[in-house]
């Protein structure tokens, strides 16, 4: 059921709904609660996810900040 208010997320790894953050403050699903995401920005450099007011975005050096959609995107994690 899905509360007034709120997104409910897909986990990056396979795509089922994702209900755990993560060490990374990543949403993701049971099975995938220890995984670690490692994503590259389009320039090559690696990316740090952080945390903001509105869930997780990537930040890298050269490029600047970007959501986290469009991380996993450019990355093509989700198969």
């Amino acid at each position: 059921m899905k509360i007034k208010g709120t997104i409910q997320e897909n986990c990056p790894f396979c795509g089922r709904q994702a209900i755990i953050i993560n060490q990374q403050d990543v949403a993701v699903c049971i099975s995938h609660k220890d995984a670690y995401l490692n994503l590259k920005c389009v320039c090559g450099q690696s990316l740090d996810i952080l945390k903001g007011r509105y869930g997780a975005y990537c930040n890298c050096l050269r490029c600047g900040n970007m959501s986290l959609k469009k991380a996993l995107n450019i990355n093509d994690t989700l198969k």
